[in-house]
């Protein structure tokens, strides 16, 4: 069994696994991409929506230069806008070896608590519950986050923007001890959406990106760590796919 490196690699994966197009009603941000990397955000999927994500990294940790990746997969019902939208994910902490041998679930809330053209969201989230493998000694972890989405107006054309702020209880010193974090996106094109984001203990910027021919994917490229504040940097790439409606409205 794969020791367990520290699983930051499965949490980008996760990001990135839900385009943030598909998150409704915000119709500014139809005519571009948005997404924020590095960080949760406060949204779950729209009901009925199932998705699943890879992440593939040049290193796993800071102690090893091993390539690496992860996995997620997951579905949401209910609704973040008119009652509580929940999503509820797999996730798979390493690729090498036997495949699936190492992974736990997270189970998140979000509720729309301001409508309007700048509407925010909360949320609550629980990861490693149900830990197996190398992930079954870990403490379950707990987050909370608020994202607002709002638009910047330069000369004739805007670009939405989605920020988030929020706390967790295993983010610094090797996933042990609680800190904030908080992170920008911003929607440049309708096909490419920038982000930066401190995590709790170092910064990740990061990029998002998708192509027309193939609507429910998009692909982001990250660098973690980017100043190398803990000795962690890497390049991190993520795919991600989104099948809607699979079951619900």
């Amino acid at each position: 069994m794969h020791r367990l490196p520290e699983i930051r690699v499965a949490i980008a994966s996760t990001i990135f696994a839900i385009p943030l197009l598909l998150v409704a009603p915000l119709a500014y941000a139809q005519d571009k991409h948005l997404a924020l990397a590095g960080i949760p955000s406060a949204l779950t999927a729209p009901n009925g929506t199932g998705f699943a994500g890879i992440a593939l990294t040049n290193k796993e940790s800071a102690t090893s230069d091993r390539a690496d990746g992860s996995a997620v997969v997951g579905f949401a019902f209910g609704s973040a806008e008119e009652t509580i939208g929940i999503q509820i994910s797999a996730n798979i902490t390493s690729l090498e070896n036997d495949f699936a041998d190492s992974g736990f679930l997270s189970v998140k809330a979000s509720r729309r608590i301001h409508d309007g053209k700048a509407p925010i969201y909360a949320s609550i989230g629980f990861g490693y519950l149900g830990g197996w493998g190398d992930s079954k000694p870990r403490d379950e972890t707990a987050t909370i986050a608020f994202t607002r989405f709002s638009e910047l107006q330069i000369g004739q054309d805007s670009f939405p923007v989605m920020a988030t702020i929020g706390a967790g209880s295993h983010l610094r010193n090797n996933d042990k001890d609680p800190a904030i974090f908080f992170g920008l996106g911003i929607g440049v094109s309708k096909n490419v959406a920038l982000s930066a984001a401190y995590t709790g203990q170092s910064v990740t910027l990061g990029t998002s990106f998708k192509f027309d021919e193939i609507p429910n994917m998009n692909f982001g490229l990250s660098v973690d760590d980017a100043f190398n504040d803990v000795g962690e940097r890497r390049i991190v790439f993520t795919a991600g796919i989104v099948f809607d409606k699979l079951f619900g409205g």
